[in-house]
């Protein structure tokens, strides 16, 4: 290493032919990078750290049927693991009824961010368990179909999701959640100037 000799190696250091760079240069370079950092105490971080990908689906009480589904990318923070974020795309598809008695099929697309907060981790000591209980809240926006009164909805949610651990990397959760939004933002013949709306979500999880 080319700076101080009190700086341990690092896993860049140890690993850095595995690297590729265009000039013995830019690898100088980038290695010097890493070693000021070391310097100040900053350490490499992987971005995929304490990340996780969820799969779920569920439903809700929009119309007669409703059937969700979502995909979401997240990573927890800090070596607690207390709060974190999760970024979600999902669709919803709700069968309503129509004035000639039949029902429509009502298509959106959504996204979501939320904030995560492990209530296990916060109020126990416990460093191994099977079951975690997370407070969950976010906003996000739909993107429903040619019926609505405009392209995009706004809305937001809060809810809790029980997980439970099968290994070090795998686990199954049940998610209710609340999701808010205004009415006549979605349909101009709907008056209430903000509607609740209830769903359950149910998922698996693969840890990073």
């Amino acid at each position: 290493c080319l700076f101080q000799p009190t700086i341990q190696p690092c896993g860049i250091c140890e690993d850095f032919n595995s690297h590729s760079f265009s000039s013995s240069s830019g690898r100088d370079r980038f290695h010097n990078v890493w070693h000021h950092l070391q310097t100040f105490g900053i350490q490499p971080v992987e971005v995929t750290d304490n990340g996780f990908a969820s799969i779920a689906a569920g439903t809700g009480n929009t119309g007669n049927v409703l059937v969700n589904t979502e995909f979401a990318l997240g990573k927890w923070f800090g070596k607690s693991q207390i709060n974190g974020i999760r970024i979600s795309a999902g669709s919803s598809t709700a069968f309503l009824d129509n004035d000639d008695g039949g029902a429509n099929r009502d298509f959106n697309v959504n996204l979501c961010a939320d904030y995560l907060c492990n209530l296990t981790t916060l109020f126990s000591d416990r460093k191994s368990r099977v079951f975690d209980l997370l407070f969950i809240g976010g906003i996000g926006s739909y993107f429903p179909g040619a019926e609505a009164n405009t392209p995009i909805v706004l809305n937001g949610r809060f809810g809790f999701q029980g997980q439970m651990r099968l290994s070090e990397h795998m686990g199954v959760w049940v998610e209710p959640r609340i999701n808010l939004f205004k009415d006549k933002s979605y349909r101009a013949d709907l008056q209430e100037p903000i509607r609740g709306t209830i769903g359950v979500m149910i998922g698996t999880s693969y840890k990073f």
